[in-house]
């Protein structure tokens, strides 16, 4: 096993800044280790939020095993008082000037950053949230919901500087992934946000940047050729497995990570949704998945009671199955329906149960190319059929992980070398390792 295997790394602390791995599908730390990202969506912690209440939230986060966050710099919409904070600053002396920054508000940003760099949680820092635009939407456009007028009204220089001063604010933290735009796809504000970023980057060259872009979309397409764009990401509510997998496939390479997707107490997300995106955010090519629960990411009503739920307690588990093994060297498995492509042929381990294609039910399947790991994750119980000449040695363990319980289940050894069928434990949904003789973690 690689030597960031079982043990090696699980309780030392990341260390922040992050940077791209050579293979360009993952992050490492400044140590070299491969980060897996387990995120929360805590948009509104900086102006709906208290002092305390950041505390408690935060605290809160790292112990269930959460290491990053996302955070709007400046809400203009879900807050109790937008777009000042819980003690009334605005982020400008002048409403919508870019130009005219209020040292309060960004003082009190920067301690709850420094409050997340001390629990070592990584913060994904959305700079000028651009707002969510559905013309069918019965409430706000993002006219009101995000900042995309101001940002057309400042121009390019104020844009520019705008983001000078955020990089000079705060690129002194090591904890930070910059992100641009936000729920919206830039359009013709797109050479401002651009502006945004080159300015973030006169100030702080070091730090990794993103986009968060409408769903259905990529920052890949929609900043094509932006040279501060650094990471990609997935960001959906149709088939999770499907857009991610098509991320994963571009050429040139990108990290990729699911950056947002069904929330807990919305969108109708049962248990299993918010579980089996999270599996399918490894196991399709990403590092890891930014969790959202409803109230929690807007600290509204309720948001303390909430950070208990099931989907988080699932994220902790998520956490659990993955860092003990090394799944940044796992390459996920082409689903039948793009077998076509020339650059997925080959053997494959898993020869039946896949589900549908582009289903919810969908069985996710990874392995190593030197074969000494397989993953699969099935959202719901069903038989498998593998093809176990495709790992390495003669002998394979199989484990299943049941990620309600988090608790890791034998599955006894097998013979490699020809098909066997295998079946899950029980009537729900089930991750599995297949671990060859030469590569046991466990």
């Amino acid at each position: 096993m690689s030597e960031f295997g079982v043990g090696a790394g699980r309780n030392l602390p990341v260390r922040h800044p992050l940077s791209v791995a050579d293979n360009r599908r993952h992050l490492v730390d400044r140590d070299g280790r491969p980060f897996l990202l387990v995120g929360d969506a805590g948009w509104s912690i900086l102006v709906s939020a208290t002092r305390e209440d950041a505390v408690k939230y935060l605290d809160d986060r790292a112990s269930r095993g959460f290491n990053t966050i996302i955070v709007n710099l400046l809400e203009y919409y879900f807050s109790p008082d937008p777009p000042r904070n819980r003690y009334g600053d605005a982020p400008f002396t002048i409403p919508g000037d870019f130009s005219t920054p209020n040292p309060a508000y960004f003082d009190h940003a920067r301690w709850v950053l420094e409050r997340a760099a001390e629990r070592n949680i990584l913060v994904l820092l959305c700079v000028c949230y651009l707002g969510y635009h559905d013309a069918g939407w019965p409430g706000p456009t993002f006219w009101n919901e995000g900042w995309f007028g101001e940002i057309m009204k400042n121009g390019f220089h104020r844009c520019r500087a705008y983001g000078r001063f955020v990089g000079e604010r705060f690129g002194d933290l090591d904890n930070l992934v910059w992100v641009m735009g936000g729920d919206a796809d830039p359009g013709s504000a797109l050479v401002s946000i651009g502006q945004m970023a080159e300015g973030i980057r006169d100030a702080d060259p070091r730090h990794l940047m993103t986009a968060h872009c409408a769903p259905e979309s990529s920052p890949a397409d929609r900043y094509r050729g932006e040279t501060w764009l650094d990471l990609n990401n997935t960001y959906t509510y149709e088939i999770v497995h499907a857009h991610l997998f098509e991320d994963y496939r571009r050429i040139p390479p990108m990290p990729t990570w699911l950056m947002e997707s069904a929330y807990e107490n919305m969108h109708s997300a049962s248990e299993v949704q918010l579980r089996r995106q999270a599996y399918w955010s490894i196991l399709r090519g990403g590092f890891g998945h930014v969790f959202g629960c409803a109230p929690v990411w807007s600290f509204g009503q309720g948001w303390e009671a909430a950070l208990d739920g099931p989907g988080s307690r699932g994220m902790t588990r998520f956490a659990e199955a993955f860092r003990d093994l090394p799944w940044w060297t796992l390459e996920p498995e082409a689903a039948p329906s793009v077998s076509w492509d020339p650059r997925l042929q080959g053997p494959k381990l898993l020869l039946s149960g896949h589900g549908e294609a582009r289903g919810l039910d969908f069985c996710s399947i990874a392995r190593t190319a030197d074969g000494t790991l397989a993953m699969a994750y099935m959202p719901t119980a069903r038989k498998l059929v593998l093809d176990t000449s495709v790992l390495a040695g003669s002998t394979a363990r199989l484990t299943w992980f049941d990620p309600i319980d988090g608790g890791w289940r034998d599955g006894g050894e097998r013979a490699t070398g020809g098909r066997i069928e295998v079946d899950p434990p029980g009537e729900q949904d089930w991750l599995l390792a297949i671990e060859s003789a030469v590569g046991f973690a466990r």
